[in-house]
């Protein structure tokens, strides 16, 4: 060890047996050895030695000090990026939700077994802005969704005819619980990312159902991808190689078979490569097939049944939430009642408004939300947070609307009723409503909304009483005996007021 010498140099051990040895240290040319002491330095050399440990010192805290500036420069750095990053969100915020008014799907497949269509986020920005995905899909008797998984949570509901569903959970033995539900309308499905599925119409009349995800976690935006486990276009086999990389379109495409080699699967499956070739070469027709009658009889029965299962929930079925005499009603479909929806993030809710009726102004507190139109016609109208109204549209069967969150909207229904869905991006929405009796205006006090409106008491008084009773869901209003003169303007001005207010 090297011997610690005391401040003033002096050391009190015994060295008449030290030895000289040369040295190569920068605090001396020599080092003095003494048997059963150990080293020290000639005291002559320890000022020059203390300088050498000061120096030391200094260097440490000079690192440390350019550690401290490197570390100060990098946060600064950090936070200008990420004030970069918000100004840049800020900025795509401001261009979000320019154009809601609602679209038709355009078809991207069609068979002899069905059609797929889908809303494109390329022309509607706004599904790309609320990361919602939706596609509608037929299916004709005998038709079959070939089995295949999604890069997005789905939530899907039937909006005609009947179906035969299958699901495969990764948390299931394969071989001994096979999940086989009858889907019919009005029912939904919860299909989570990366589950495969099928479905099969097995009744006489053509079925269509609804996907919509979420495709916050999908590769393109607006947009969700299926990987089909079966099946195989012929028109992309004959594709070069190059063609399928830059085709985007869904309409074409193999299963995932195509893609690995044969002798990975003949490995992978314990077969011969020719056994492997044969099975890509006997698919016919990819996405949806028609089977035969043989096929038709091989499929598997139902083995699951009841109004909630799994990942089925049967909403058509289900005692209203709202019920209105002559407006309509409504069934809401979220968490509480679905488990599974909390894993997916999605909810949904299903109207049947009668002539006339209109939805109380309401909007959604935490979720985007979209809006598609099964059947009748109607109208809706959306205003943005400037009192700008963003829609005043005319909706039937098919057109899709994209709803912001807190912006709020209104349906009316037409001479023949209105049925639409609407489908949540959070597994529990919160809403609130600018009429009827659960109206935030309720909750204000009578002077205060009375100032705010510019109206005496006793008109705010009515347009409370008007809708004391009403929540949600207004039937038409009856047509009252016309006024004259000055009393038919007063009359006017009040019938607007309650028509929106409550």
């Amino acid at each position: 060890m090297v011997w610690k010498v005391p401040p003033n140099g002096k050391y009190s051990g015994r060295i008449r047996d030290a030895k000289w040895m040369p040295c190569t240290s920068l605090a001396s040319e020599y080092i003095s050895f003494v048997p059963g002491h150990g080293f020290f330095h000639p005291p002559s050399l320890f000022p020059l030695f203390e300088l050498l440990e000061m120096g030391k010192k200094l260097f440490v805290l000079a690192l440390a000090l350019a550690v401290l500036a490197l570390d100060v420069h990098a946060r600064r750095e950090g936070d200008r990026q990420h004030h970069d990053r918000e100004s840049s969100d800020r900025r795509q915020q401001r261009q979000a939700f320019r154009d809601l008014k609602p679209r038709k799907p355009r078809e991207i497949f069609r068979s002899e077994g069905g059609r797929i269509e889908e809303y494109d986020a390329g022309d509607y920005r706004a599904l790309c802005d609320a990361e919602f995905g939706v596609k509608r899909v037929t299916v004709e008797p005998n038709g079959l969704v070939l089995p295949g998984y999604k890069d997005s949570h789905v939530l899907l509901t039937v909006m005609e005819g009947r179906l035969r569903a299958g699901i495969v959970s990764p948390f299931t033995d394969k071989v001994t619980e096979k999940s086989v539900f009858e889907l019919k309308k009005g029912d939904t499905m919860a299909i989570p990312r990366g589950f495969a599925a099928w479905l099969f119409n097995d009744g006489n009349q053509r079925a269509r159902f609804l996907d919509v995800a979420d495709t916050t976690t999908s590769c393109e935006c607006g947009r969700f991808k299926v990987f089909h486990l079966a099946g195989s276009d012929e028109q992309e086999s004959e594709r070069s190689p190059r063609r399928r990389r830059e085709s985007q379109d869904e309409s074409t495409g193999n299963s995932l078979l195509h893609g690995f080699s044969k002798e990975i699967l003949a490995q992978a499956w314990g077969v011969d490569e020719s056994i492997v070739q044969r099975l890509r070469e006997g698919q016919k027709g990819s996405q949806i097939i028609k089977v035969d009658e043989q096929q038709r009889r091989s499929l598997p029965s139902v083995t699951n049944s009841g109004i909630y299962m799994d990942f089925v929930y049967r909403l058509g079925d289900a005692q209203p939430d709202v019920y209105v005499p002559r407006g309509g009603e409504m069934r809401q479909l979220n968490s509480m009642k679905m488990p599974i929806l909390k894993e997916l993030g999605l909810s949904a809710a299903c109207y049947q408004l009668k002539s006339g009726a209109l939805t109380a102004p309401a909007w959604a507190h935490n979720a985007h939300k979209v809006i598609y139109v099964n059947e009748g016609r109607g109208r809706i109208e959306v205003v943005r947070e400037n009192g700008e109204q963003a829609v005043e549209a005319d909706m039937d069967e098919g057109s899709l609307l994209v709803v912001p969150a807190n912006y709020p909207s209104a349906k009316l229904a037409g001479n023949e009723g209105l049925d639409f869905a609407v489908i949540y991006k959070t597994h529990l929405p919160i809403e609130s409503y600018l009429a009827g009796r659960n109206s935030v205006y309720k909750g204000v006090p009578r002077s205060v909304m009375s100032s705010a409106l510019q109206i005496d008491e006793q008109l705010q008084q009515k347009l409370e009483d008007r809708r004391a009773e009403e929540a949600y869901i207004f039937p038409r209003r009856e047509r009252q005996p016309r006024r004259g003169g000055e009393e038919e303007r007063s009359y006017q001005f009040v019938e607007n007021l309650v028509r929106v207010f409550g």
